[in-house]
């Protein structure tokens, strides 16, 4: 039953039709749909490099966990999604719109579903060092525009988003759960398309688990 209702998502629409965000497994899948889809809108490029303080390593790991890259290259009618939640309600970790003007340190972008149009700043990111508890200090920071090209996102970046409409690719899956995240990701049956898919194949729980449930059987 499971994979019937999955199987009915089989290319259920065109998700560059309705701007759907698009799910992958790999990063240059979602590298090569990003920068094809951003070179064929019209207009000037606009370059935002992140401001970044700290230790090597530390960076690396904010990097690594930061949904928003060090180099944002945008244009007017790129489809974003915001990566971190904006204190006053404005937009979500997920929230996605498409910019309509370029300044040289924000953006404005018109929210989709029919949302308004907001000024996006540069926000910033950091990694504590808490010490013995009572202290804590500050390894490293970024300092960037809380968002990142949303044609396409991996799945592992995708996590902690809720998506109106998720495009994704399931025929690449290589890791437990994966499918999991990337299913959760879009909040409604009809917001989902699957693209490619291995029937249950591409559906699969790590071996611990199973193991795990069979014992408790």
């Amino acid at each position: 039953a499971d994979q019937e209702m999955l199987r009915s998502r089989l290319r259920a629409y065109d998700p560059v039709g309705v701007s759907a965000t698009r799910l992958m497994t790999h990063n240059v899948q979602v590298d090569v749909i990003n920068a094809s889809m951003l070179i064929q809108l019209p207009g000037p490029e606009q370059v935002y490099t992140a401001i970044e303080h700290g230790e090597e390593i530390a960076l690396k790991s904010l990097n690594d966990s930061c949904l928003s890259p060090r180099v944002l290259r945008l244009r007017v009618g790129a489809l974003v999604m915001f990566t971190k939640n904006e204190p006053a309600g404005a937009w979500v970790n997920g929230t996605t719109g498409e910019v309509i003007v370029l300044g040289s340190s924000h953006v404005e972008v018109q929210i989709g579903g029919g949302g308004g149009i907001v000024t996006v700043n540069r926000d910033k990111w950091i990694i504590l060092d808490h010490g013995d508890g009572n202290t804590s200090r500050i390894l490293a920071s970024r300092e960037q525009l809380p968002l990142k090209l949303a044609w396409a996102l991996t799945i592992h970046k995708s996590q902690g988003a809720s998506l109106d409409r998720a495009s994704i690719d399931l025929s690449r899956c290589f890791a437990p759960g994966q499918a999991y995240v990337a299913l959760s990701r879009v909040r409604t049956l009809e917001g989902l398309n699957i693209e490619k898919w291995r029937g249950a194949n591409s559906v699969f729980a790590h071996p611990k688990v199973l193991e795990y449930e069979r014992a408790s059987r």
